[in-house]
């Protein structure tokens, strides 16, 4: 009887541990193939960022609830983005937010950085108002956009690369 118990408590040991070596396992590969996916969207030049929280300049953080993001693609990016902030000057009419699509990006530059994330630069003009953005992303996708319009104080948003192709949009 004695000799059950400790052949079933054994067993049960290496369970444990072989089923906790593959989880890490698992785990490593997953965060190795998110890796590889970011790497790939960046080095491509076309990726979607969505955002889930804005930071003002000098104000409090907001987290976001309607689905706002940038896109960059085939040389042009698109932004539908918030704006909380002073603002320098606002034409009449203007719909308010950092919003435009598919405008010429100007000295697009991507690069990995020491720390394990991508920094890409660009700057837009559209109409009057001309936006710098510097947007990192981090091997796991998290990213930060920070972007000092012309007319406006600098503004930054947090959100994650998306990984996924997703027909539906």
């Amino acid at each position: 009887m004695k000799k059950m118990k400790f052949i079933l408590t054994t067993m049960l040991v290496l369970f444990t541990c072989t089923a906790t070596t593959l989880f890490a396992q698992s785990k490593e590969e997953k965060k190795k193939e998110v890796a590889t996916k970011v790497q790939t969207l960046i080095e491509s030049g076309d990726f979607e960022i969505q955002v889930n929280r804005a930071v003002p300049s000098g104000g409090q953080s907001r987290e976001l609830t309607s689905p706002y993001e940038i896109e960059v693609e085939n040389g042009n990016a698109s932004s539908y983005l918030p704006y909380f902030g002073v603002a320098y000057s606002a034409p009449i009419g203007e719909e308010g937010g950092i919003k435009f699509e598919d405008q010429p990006m100007i000295d697009y530059k991507a690069k990995k950085d020491k720390k394990d994330k991508y920094v890409i630069t660009y700057k837009v003009n559209e109409g009057r108002n001309s936006y710098n953005f510097r947007v990192e992303v981090f091997d796991n996708g998290n990213s930060t956009i920070s972007v000092t319009p012309s007319t406006k104080r600098a503004i930054t948003f947090y959100g994650n690369l998306k990984l996924e192709n997703d027909d539906n949009d």
